[in-house]
């Protein structure tokens, strides 16, 4: 899809964008997303203010700097509380708070950030008992909200 490129902080930029890991496409990768909006304004393909649109196979996701910030919008991904049918009460040795599905995707929300952090995983029990991947998650302490891992074996990433 082809359109309009414009310098002008007043019109809108638009890029199409794809992502791929060592072994295929994927659909939406939020990191790269914003490393690839950080580039466009470092290289003057857009500038601050404009909001950068990126045509993608997630659908129109849209960027815009703030001061420092790169503000994103995501697409909203229906995520459903369920339990894990091989690992519903711990994940590796950590008890799970809760856990939900999230298209082919798993997020498990442990205790705290340390059992995020201190988490070995076993990515042939990942690749068993998930379609896509693992993500693991707990509330941060100090400067950090929130932190997560995401294993996603099945597609070339872990």
């Amino acid at each position: 899809m082809k359109r309009p490129l414009s310098k002008n902080p007043h019109h809108l930029v638009f890029f199409s964008l794809r992502w791929f890991t060592p072994i295929l496409e994927i659909d939406l990768c939020g990191h790269a997303t914003l490393a690839s909006a950080f580039w466009m304004l470092q290289s003057g393909w857009a500038t601050p203010g404009s909001m950068m649109h990126f045509d993608t196979k997630s659908g129109e996701l849209r960027v815009k700097r703030e001061g420092d910030w790169l503000i994103m919008d995501f697409p909203l991904i229906p995520t459903y509380i369920d339990f894990h049918p091989h690992f519903s009460q711990e994940l590796f040795g950590f008890p799970i708070v809760q856990a939900a599905q999230l298209k082919k995707n798993w997020i498990f929300e442990l205790e705290n950030d340390q059992a995020v952090r201190n988490l070995t995983p076993d990515f042939g029990e990942i690749a068993k008992y998930s379609e896509e991947g693992f993500i693991v998650t707990a509330e941060g302490s100090g400067e950090y909200d929130i932190v997560s891992r995401f294993f996603w074996t099945k597609r070339g990433c872990s």
